[in-house]
């Protein structure tokens, strides 16, 4: 982080893994501690953003969850708008984190598969999350915005959990 902060040529890719370093340090230990209605709340925005992406621009959806969201100025202003949305969300979920004196275990694996199976998630869906990086953007974009989607549909706590591992996943 210090080099890039006195490095003189500031890029894009230096940029994101700056941010990318912050958000490991920082953001990832709060989010996990965040209560399950900011996590779901955090999760769901994120999922309507994605939902724009999937009508307007179905390759920046399929790279969402490997490459973020890239310039946002280069988003149209409803896309922007979403994304603010998603990322206020994610702030309070930050802040909610922070001031929790919980803690929750992290998901194993195991449970993440049982969790979102009952969220709707088929042996097909398993199989293409394996092979995403090969997957069509359109499918890509699906499936993504399908794992955004899956802790609504699960009770609160269920939920929940689903929604601090999707926050807490590293890209």
């Amino acid at each position: 982080m210090e080099a890039y902060l006195k490095s003189p040529q500031k890029d894009e890719h230096a940029m994101g893994k700056l941010g990318a370093e912050i958000r490991k340090e920082y953001a990832i230990p709060m989010l996990a501690k965040a209560d399950d209605l900011s996590a779901l709340t955090a999760v769901a925005r994120v999922g309507e953003f994605l939902a724009h992406l999937q009508s307007t621009d179905v390759e920046r959806c399929y790279k969402f969850d490997t490459e973020g969201v890239g310039n946002v100025f280069k988003l149209g202003t409803e896309a922007q708008a979403l994304y603010k949305q998603a990322m206020t969300a994610q702030e309070d979920a930050y802040r909610s984190g922070k001031k929790s004196i919980r803690t929750y275990e992290p998901t194993t694996d195991e449970r993440f598969g049982k969790l979102l199976q009952a969220a709707g998630f088929t042996s097909k869906d398993f199989l293409a999350l394996q092979k995403y990086g090969s997957l069509s953007p359109a499918e890509g974009c699906a499936l993504t915005l399908k794992m955004y989607r899956a802790p609504m549909r699960l009770s609160v706590p269920d939920g929940g959990e689903i929604a601090r591992t999707i926050l807490t996943s590293t890209q």
